[in-house]
C-alpha cells in the first residue's frame, strides 16, 4: 500500500513539475514535442496537435521533450533559439509548479485543521518560560536573531539550540521585550520552554471547538510561511550535509521515503481515512516544495544547472558551446545517478 501511495504522490509531482515547463514553453511558441508521464518504453501515447502525450512504463518521473532542447535547430520554435529570458521562464516553471502546489496545499490543510500561532496562550509551572517572566500573550517574534514567522519556526529553532541558551525576543503591549532562557529537556527528549501556543481552528473545521477561527488572511500567511520553512529546511540540510554536520545516515531517498510514507499512513489512517488523507497531502506538499529546492540547485543536469547557464549568457550576452554544456549535464547526470544509488543502497540497509 505504501509503494501505490508513493507513487500516487510522485506522479502528481512530477507531472505539476513538467506541466509548468509545458504550459510555459507553449506560452512562449516553442514546440513540445512530447509530454511524457513516466520513464522507459511507451505503453500507449496519443498525438494531438504537434504534441506527443504518452503513459511509459516505469512510473518514476516524466518530461517535456522540446524541440531544439538538447540539440541545434534552425526553426524559430526550437528552444534554443527563443530569446534567453523566454528560456529562463520555461526552465523555472517547473520548480514554479512545485512551489504553487505546495502552497495551495497548505492553504487547503491549515483552512481544514487551523493552526498553532507563536503565540504564548499559558504557561507551565516549573518550565523555563516561567521562570524567566515569559506571559499569556507574549507573542515570539525572533530567537537568537532569526525572525519567527509561523509555529515551525518556533520548535526548530528551540529544537536545534537544545540545551543552549536562546535569546528570545517577545511582543508585549506594543513593546518589544527580550529573555535569555535555557530550553528543558522532557521525558521524550524534546526541548521545551515550557508554554502552550495560541490555536487557531479552521474557517472550515467541523470539530466543535472553543478556538478563535483563522481569518482568510492567516490562512495566506500560514501557507506562504510554510513553505518558506520547509525551502529553509532543505537548505540547512544541505549546509550541514557538506560541511560533515550530518551523514549519509540522515538523508532519505526515494526507498526511504516510501517507508516513511507507509509508516505516516499506517499511523494516522488508525484515527480516521480523513485524517491519512491530510497527512499524505501533507507530505505531498513538502516533498514538492523541496524538489522545487533541489531542482533549482546549480548542478549540471538538473533545472538549476540550466538556469545558471541562461543566467551566465545573459551576463555574458554569448551561449556556451552546446556541445560542452551538453557535456558537462551528461557528466552531472552520472554523478547524480551514482549519488543516487548510494543513496538507494544506504536507504535498504536501514531499513534491513
Amino acid at each position: 500500500m505504501s509503494i501505490i501511495i508513493a507513487l500516487i504522490i510522485f506522479s502528481i509531482i512530477v507531472i505539476i513539475h513538467e506541466f509548468g515547463h509545458f504550459i510555459a514553453a507553449k506560452k512562449n511558441d516553442i514546440m513540445v514535442e512530447e509530454f511524457a508521464i513516466g520513464m522507459g518504453p511507451k505503453i500507449f501515447s496519443i498525438k494531438k496537435g504537434e504534441t506527443v502525450y504518452s503513459l511509459r512504463l516505469f512510473p518514476i518521473g516524466g518530461f517535456c521533450q522540446m524541440l531544439g532542447e538538447d540539440t541545434s535547430n534552425s526553426s524559430e520554435r526550437s528552444f534554443n533559439n527563443k530569446t534567453v529570458w523566454q528560456r529562463i521562464i520555461v526552465v523555472v516553471a517547473g520548480a514554479a509548479m512545485n512551489f504553487l502546489l505546495a502552497f495551495f496545499i497548505f492553504v487547503f490543510i491549515v483552512s481544514i485543521n487551523g493552526v498553532a500561532l507563536p503565540k504564548v496562550k499559558s504557561v507551565i509551572d516549573g518550565y523555563p518560560a516561567q521562570k524567566a517572566g515569559i506571559l499569556p500573550g507574549d507573542y515570539i517574534k525572533k530567537i537568537n536573531g532569526n525572525k519567527v514567522n509561523i509555529s515551525q519556526d518556533l520548535s526548530f529553532y528551540i529544537s536545534d539550540a537544545k540545551d543552549n541558551f536562546i535569546n528570545l525576543v517577545v511582543q508585549r503591549n506594543g513593546k518589544e521585550l527580550q529573555f535569555d532562557i535555557k530550553p528543558m529537556k522532557d521525558e521524550n527528549g524534546q526541548y521545551l520552554l515550557g508554554f502552550e501556543k495560541d490555536l487557531r481552528s479552521g474557517i472550515f473545521s467541523s470539530a466543535d471547538l472553543n478556538y478563535k477561527k483563522i481569518n482568510v488572511f492567516e490562512i495566506f500567511y500560514n501557507a506562504f510561511f510554510t513553505i518558506a520553512f520547509y525551502i529553509k529546511l532543505t537548505f540547512v540540510g544541505l549546509f550541514r550535509l557538506i560541511s560533515f554536520k550530518l551523514s549519509l545516515n540522515d538523508m532519505s531517498g526515494p526507498i526511504g521515503i516510501v517507508k516513511v510514507i507507509g509508516d505516516t499512513y499506517n499511523l494516522s489512517v488508525t484515527e480516521s481515512i480523513s485524517y491519512a488523507l491530510q497527512a499524505m497531502m501533507n507530505f505531498m506538499a513538502i516533498l514538492s516544495a523541496n524538489i522545487g529546492v533541489f531542482n533549482l540547485l546549480p548542478l549540471p543536469a538538473l533545472d538549476g544547472g540550466r538556469l545558471f547557464f541562461l543566467l551566465f549568457e545573459a551576463v555574458r550576452k554569448k551561449p556556451l558551446n552546446s556541445e560542452r554544456e551538453g557535456f558537462i549535464h551528461f557528466v552531472g547526470f552520472v554523478v547524480l545517478m551514482i549519488f543516487a544509488v548510494i543513496i538507494a543502497v544506504n536507504d535498504i540497509i536501514k531499513i534491513i
